[in-house]
């Protein structure tokens, strides 16, 4: 009996040490890709880290019209990524327009979904411009408008009392070089817009921010 003990234990033995030497053994690596596991990922930048877009779940009603962007599409996003995440809200752009070299503006091209614009500049490392999202606007309503507001609910068709209502000292009301307009100016910038008159019954007919370009 004691010859049997003896002879397990040497056995558990050499078991544990075979199985160590394995563990450390250069020849024993884990396995690649190729065999069936997958390898532990790279570290991925910002640009191509699928969880750093905000392209996942953008909808139609998460577009909210702001001083910095389209709602979490914020101006300098990739161009790519604003693109995408416009696209699973809206659909495909119905017309794309190159924006002339040497225009002055800071976009090479304009997407337009009906009476939405969006600007974007896809520029090289060396330009001094801002790359990205650059600009939006809104025009008069069509047959099928794209119909987004700001965070207080003023759109194309707002009136200018209710503009004045929601942002109160924020907003200026005035003729222009253009014709009557305003301006609601924020912590992150301005929006402006077009009005069809300055009095209190009169509407908007367009809104818009950051760079835009041929209007």
């Amino acid at each position: 009996m004691y010859r049997i003990r003896l002879f397990r234990l040497v056995l558990v033995t050499a078991s544990a040490a075979f199985l160590a030497s394995t563990a450390c053994s250069p020849g024993h690596e884990k396995p690649t890709t190729s065999q069936g596991v997958a390898a532990t990922p790279s570290t991925l930048s910002p640009e191509n880290d699928p969880s750093t877009t905000v392209t996942t779940a953008l909808t139609r009603a998460s577009l909210v019209l702001s001083a910095d962007g389209l709602g979490p599409l914020s101006f300098g996003t990739q161009a790519a990524h604003a693109l995408s995440g416009l696209t699973k809200a809206l659909g495909q752009a119905e017309k794309i327009t190159p924006v002339p070299a040497g225009s002055g503006c800071a976009a090479t091209r304009r997407f337009q979904w009906a009476n939405l614009q969006v600007f974007v500049n896809e520029v090289s490392g060396t330009s001094a411009t801002r790359p990205g999202l650059v600009g939006w606007y809104l025009g008069a309503a069509n047959p099928a408008p794209v119909d987004l507001k700001t965070d207080k609910g003023i759109g194309v068709g707002s009136t200018v009392a209710v503009v004045q209502a929601a942002y109160g000292h924020d907003v200026a009301v005035a003729q222009g070089a253009q014709g009557p307009g305003f301006t609601i100016t924020g912590a992150a910038g301005a929006v402006t817009g077009r009005l069809d008159g300055l009095a209190a019954a009169n509407k908007v007919t367009s809104l818009e921010a950051g760079a835009v370009c041929g209007l």
